[in-house]
Parts: structure tokens; C-alpha cells; sequence
């Protein structure tokens, strides 16, 4: 009997474990020149350099302040490794990982920027070196699709190139703090990537080991990972598993391994006061119910779609309110929803392409479904789901060539070439806009006008905007924004008492204090507020009101030692004496190197305790050696005890230091003109 040409071969008795098409960078019947692959990991590396050279000149900007910057615990790796949960910002406390890395950033670098940037962007190109060999090793693999083989390295390429251009990666690279999502993304490819190469490589332990290490460091560094060992799951069933049970009796360890890093994570995090309350959750801007965010994020999903096609508009801070009309919830929804839907029905039928969609709502997942987070729209969100994206995008494109192409193999070639030079120069458009969205970066007032520019509605935009121009002397353009906060906010304490600032400078002393007990009003327990309107009513001179108001400051915050000397002075001024010295000794107890407090307890004693009053100017003289007023009041004090030439003296040092000083001149020249004292003879100094 003739053989039937069209049957198909016997199959192969069943191995342990799959072997993809080529395990290393040869692949001989697709690529036979080997420089290629080194040639695009040096041409992703060049192109990433090249699309953040500016932004080693971004400032630290604010999430980064309470987390880096005023964070004593960072200043050494032992301070961190020891600090409490009350000494660390909770956002760090929760992610040792990258706490760690930040702490070792400023031990070796300090508050230098530079370094934190550097650290930022090796984290950026490490994890798209990992994407491109991921990509390009799946597609290799023997139940790809022969075109899928012939095309995996520039579907790679092109693929992380957009992944790693892209604009939307600028918060996560740009922003220091958010070295929290990539160093998240990071491992969470490497979890996927050592699953891989441990599948392919005759001793599998090793690679394995790294996985589960490469899970246990990425909950450390950000919740998102919490789905990281079900996409794994996911890509070993669909790419390297023929079944649940291959994939169980080759890697169940692993898996295994997977558990507790989950448990510790969600340990972390709080379980059941944290990850799944159901409480409302507060920032000092928004309040969402679980389903007032949930049906705002599709709205959100697809502004983040939007983004990735047209990124235009980007911004730090979009302020959105929440979803509350039809058009807002209903059809977003649905879009969202039949994506979610299309995915898992690929998986039965394409589930290459099924895995792609899963796994964008999986990474999403944590943060754009039940639990609210403060922020509706979030662009740091898009870092690892913005891979998948990319990676559909190209492979779709690579398939609608290889469907529809016809003519020649030469023509169908060169179609492909026209396709990857289209990428290209999508690549290159997006690296342009990375780097113009990096000058914004790189200035802390031209970051929060760009939030204002494009999101006005933005009340965090506006109030941090104003203190921006609050601490450059822009009193009314810092008062224009407030006025907007408070509009977007009323009852945001802070505006309240920043309004009452910039009136108060601008001379509306009436409208101050208004603003101000309206923050006291909204934030009855903030110290500060108190003793700014103290402050304010002693300048419009009412003492009653202002010496109880700094009373007020000074039980939410005893140990305050400006807000006693201040609350002294004004009890001197008003006679009070012996409460005066009261509060001027309690505030040199708290900070015995207050000058200003000895020299206003000087001023207390000049009459009554002379003696005391010059141990008190010796001592501002002592901590202040170039300040002109405590040698003045030095002198004055040495004058009264009749020792005029060591008066002389300071009085010289403080025309010294203040040259144009008419009334040190005139005292001085009033001494000069008097006969030496007694005890005076030899001369004398300080």
C-alpha cells in the first residue's frame, strides 16, 4: 500500500517538558546572522539613553519630599533597616524594596538628584532588556506560528522599543518616587522571563529559584505584583504547557514558592483594614465609595488608551471628579467590559492574544477596580500594562501583513521592512515626546502650571501651585489659586490658611483673618494655623486675641520654642513680666541655642537683673558672632553696668557687620566723647 502523502506524521510520545524551537540567540532558520540580537539590545539601550539624557535634571517633586527628602530614616541603611513603622511614610513602609534602594541612593549620592535618576532609568532599561528577550524567546517558541519564528526579533524590537519610549513611562522613570512601579514592572517580568528560561535550560533549578525571588522582591516593592504568580500561571499553561497537569508535575514548586510571598504581601498591606475595606477612603481632596471609584475607572481605562495612541495632555495630577452620568459610567463600561469579555473568549480560541488581554486587566486590576486610592486616573498605572498593548499592536500589525499580503516573497519582504520603518518612526516620535515631557520635570513651579494648564480643575494642582508661588513672593498670583481651591475644595484647611498668608502680605489684613479662622474652623488641631492668626492679630494689634490664639498653639504643640518667645513677647509688651520670662526660660529649655530668645530675655532683665541680662547677651553673641543686634545689645547692657570701653568695642563690631547703622554710630560716638571708667582702665573685651 502506498503511503497517504496527507497524513499527518505519528506524533511524538509525550515529553516531561516542551522544548521551544531554538533555546538560544541563533535561531538558525529565522535569523542566521547572530549580531542581530546583541545589535538591537545596543539599539534599545541607545534609544532609551538618548529619550531620558534630560531627565538627570528633574528636582524632586512632591510625593518625593516626605519620602525621600524629609525622611531621616534614609539617611543611613541602618536607620532604615531599624525605623518603625511611624518613622516611614506608609506608602515606603509597605515596599522595603525600593525603601532600601532609595535609602542606599541617598547614603551614597545624599539629596543630589542625579544619582536617583540614574538609578531610575538602569531600572527602566533592565526591565525592557528583559521584555525584548521575553518577547523574542516566546515567539521562538515551537508552537508559534512559522511567521510569528521568522518575525520575533523585529516584532521584539519594535515592541519595546514603543514600551520603552513611550511618554506615558515618563512618571515612572522621571518621577522619582514612582521608581515604585517600575522596579515592580521589573520583577514582574523577570518572574515571567525566568519561568521561561528555566523551561529551556537543561538545569531549570537555578532560573526557577530566581522566579520565586523575583516575586518575593517585587511584593516588596509595589502591591501590584500581588497578580504577578497568576499571569506567570497563565503564561505557562498557554506558552509552554500542553496541560494544568504538565505544567504542576514540571514547576509545582515554584508555584509553591509563590504562596508565602503573596501572604507576607497582603500581610503587609493590611488585609482586612486595607486591601478590602470596605470604609470610605479619604485624601485630602477627593472621597470615593468602593463603587463610586470602581464605575469611574473604565472612563479611566480609556483615557489611558487614549494616551498611548495620542499622547498629548499628559499630567501629573488630573483631579477628576468621579464618574456620576451615563455617559461617563455606562458606555465606557461597556467598552471595558466587552474588551474583558473578548479577552477571555480569545483564550480558548487565540490564547496567545487572550494571554496579551488578560494580562493588561490583570496588572490593572489591583489598582483601577474595587479599592480606592485617592486618584481616579493615574498615568504610572499604564507602566507594565502599556507592554501588552504595544506588543498586540505590533504582532497585529506583523499578521495583517502575513494575511493580506500577495505577490512574491520579495514583495511580502519588503512590505514587512515598510511595516518596521512605520514603527520606527512611531518610536522616534514617542522618544521625542519623552524627552520634551522631561523638561517639565525638571522644575517644580513648571511641573504644577503644566498640571494647571491642562487639568484646571485640579484642586491639588491649584494648591500646590500656590505655595509654589507662595515661597517665590507671587502673593497675588499664589492668592488667584487659592481662591480656586477653595472654590474646587472648601473646606481644604491648608488653602484656607495659605489665602490668609498671601492677603496678609498683600496688605488685606481684614480678609486674612477671615481665612484663617475659617482653617482654624475646618482644622481646629493644627498648631500652625493657630499661630499664624496669632501672628496676624499682634500685627493688627489685637493682643488679647492674638495671646490667646498662640495660648491655643501652644496646647496643640508644647514644645514649640518660637511659638513661646513669640507668645512672651507679647505678654512683655503688654506688661505681664513674670509670664513673659515664664515662656521666654521655657523656650530656651526646649532650644538652648535660640539666640533671639537670649537676647528678648536680655531686653527682661536689662533693668532689674543686669548681671543676668549680660550672660544672656554673651551667650547670643556666642551662637551668633556676625549677628550685628547682639552685639549692640551687648554693648548697651555693658554701658548700663558702666563698662564703656568693652561697649565701644561691640559697638564697633556691629558697625562693623552693619556699617550703615545711624543709631550704633551716634551711641558709639556719644561714648567715645565720655571719660574712661574706672574699671575700664586697662581696657577690655569680650
Amino acid at each position: 500500500m502506498k503511503p497517504n502523502p496527507y497524513r499527518s506524521p505519528r506524533k511524538p510520545k509525550r515529553a516531561r517538558r516542551q522544548e521551544p524551537l531554538d533555546t538560544s540567540d541563533r535561531a538558525p532558520a529565522e535569523n542566521p546572522r547572530r549580531w542581530l540580537v546583541p545589535a538591537a539590545r545596543g539599539l534599545l539601550v541607545l534609544a532609551c539613553v538618548a529619550a531620558y539624557a534630560n531627565s538627570f535634571q528633574g528636582v524632586f517633586l512632591f510625593d518625593d519630599m516626605p519620602c525621600i527628602v524629609v525622611n531621616p530614616p534614609l539617611a543611613s541603611l541602618g536607620g532604615t533597616l531599624s525605623a518603625t513603622k511611624a518613622d516611614i511614610p506608609n506608602g515606603l513602609w509597605r515596599r522595603p524594596v525600593v525603601r532600601f534602594s532609595l535609602a542606599l541612593n541617598r547614603v551614597l549620592g545624599g539629596l543630589d538628584p542625579w544619582g536617583y535618576h540614574l538609578v531610575n532609568l538602569l531600572i527602566h532599561l533592565a526591565a525592557g532588556l528583559l521584555l525584548f528577550d521575553l518577547i523574542r524567546r516566546t515567539l521562538l517558541l515551537e508552537r508559534m506560528p512559522r511567521w510569528l519564528r521568522r518575525d520575533a526579533l523585529p516584532i521584539a524590537l519594535a515592541a519595546t522599543l514603543l514600551w520603552l519610549l513611550h511618554p506615558l513611562q515618563t512618571e515612572s522613570v522621571t518621577y522619582i518616587v514612582q521608581r515604585l512601579e517600575a522596579m515592580m514592572g521589573l520583577f514582574y517580568l523577570a518572574c515571567l522571563y525566568c519561568v521561561l528560561r528555566g523551561s529551556q535550560s537543561r538545569t531549570a533549578w537555578p532560573w526557577y529559584v530566581a522566579a520565586v525571588a523575583a516575586c518575593w522582591l517585587g511584593m516588596g516593592s509595589k502591591e501590584v505584583m500581588f497578580t504577578a504568580p497568576l499571569t506567570t500561571a497563565l503564561y505557562d499553561r498557554i506558552f509552554l504547557s500542553r496541560s494544568w497537569r504538565e505544567l504542576l508535575k514540571a514547576r509545582w514548586w515554584v508555584y509553591l514558592g509563590f504562596l508565602p510571598a503573596i501572604a507576607w504581601m497582603v500581610y503587609q498591606a493590611g488585609a482586612t483594614s486595607d486591601m478590602f475595606s470596605t470604609r470610605r477612603t479619604i485624601d485630602r481632596w477627593n472621597h470615593y465609595t468602593r463603587w463610586e471609584y470602581l464605575r469611574s475607572q473604565p472612563l479611566a481605562i480609556l483615557h489611558y488608551f487614549r494616551l498611548v495612541v495620542w499622547p498629548v495632555g499628559q499630567c501629573l495630577d488630573y483631579g477628576w471628579p468621579a464618574a456620576d452620568s451615563a455617559m461617563q459610567i455606562v458606555l465606557p463600561g461597556l467598552v471595558v467590559v466587552g474588551l474583558l469579555v473578548a479577552s477571555l473568549a480569545a483564550l480558548w480560541r487565540a490564547p496567545a492574544v487572550g494571554f496579551l488581554g488578560i494580562s493588561f486587566f490583570l496588572v490593572l486590576s489591583v489598582t483601577s477596580s474595587l479599592k480606592p486610592l485617592g486618584m481616579l486616573v493615574v498615568e504610572h498605572r499604564m507602566y507594565l500594562p502599556l507592554a501588552a498593548v504595544t506588543t498586540a499592536a505590533v504582532v497585529l500589525s506583523f499578521a495583517l501583513v502575513e494575511k493580506f499580503g500577495s505577490g512574491a516573497a520579495s514583495a511580502t519582504d519588503r512590505r514587512r521592512k515598510l511595516l518596521l520603518g512605520v514603527w520606527g518612526v512611531a518610536a522616534l516620535a514617542l522618544g521625542a515626546t519623552t524627552y520634551a515631557r522631561n523638561e517639565v520635570y525638571a522644575d517644580e513651579l513648571g511641573m504644577w502650571m503644566d498640571v494647571v494648564r491642562v487639568s484646571p480643575e485640579s484642586p491639588r494642582g491649584n494648591h500646590v501651585l500656590a505655595i509654589c508661588l507662595l515661597e517665590r513672593g507671587e502673593y497675588a498670583r499664589a492668592a488667584r489659586h487659592d481662591r480656586r481651591t477653595l472654590e474646587l475644595a472648601p473646606n481644604h484647611a491648608e488653602s484656607h490658611q495659605n489665602l490668609g498668608l498671601a492677603l496678609s502680605q498683600l496688605g488685606q489684613y481684614a480678609e486674612a483673618e477671615e481665612h484663617y479662622r475659617q482653617a482654624a474652623e475646618w482644622k481646629p488641631d493644627d498648631a500652625t494655623i493657630h499661630a499664624d492668626l496669632a501672628l496676624l492679630l499682634a500685627e493688627r494689634g489685637k493682643r488679647p486675641e492674638a495671646i490667646a490664639a498662640y495660648r491655643r498653639a501652644l496646647e496643640l504643640s508644647p514644645n514649640d520654642a518660637d511659638l513661646h518667645n513669640n507668645l512672651a513677647t507679647l505678654l512683655a509688651a503688654g506688661g505681664d513680666l513674670a509670664a513673659a520670662r515664664t515662656h521666654f526660660e521655657e523656650a530656651l529649655r526646649i532650644d538652648p541655642s535660640a539666640a533671639g530668645v537670649h537676647l528678648n530675655l536680655a531686653r527682661l532683665y536689662q533693668q532689674s537683673q543686669p548681671v543676668k541680662a549680660i550672660e544672656h547677651c554673651r551667650a547670643a553673641v556666642r551662637l551668633m558672632p556676625d549677628s550685628p543686634e547682639a552685639h549692640y545689645q551687648l554693648a548697651n547692657t555693658l554701658v548700663l553696668q558702666g563698662r564703656i570701653a568693652e561697649a565701644k568695642n561691640h559697638l564697633r563690631e556691629a558697625l562693623r557687620l552693619r556699617p550703615r547703622w545711624p543709631q550704633a554710630r551716634q551711641n558709639l560716638q556719644v561714648l567715645e566723647r565720655l571719660p574712661q571708667a574706672r574699671g575700664d582702665a586697662a581696657g577690655g573685651s569680650s
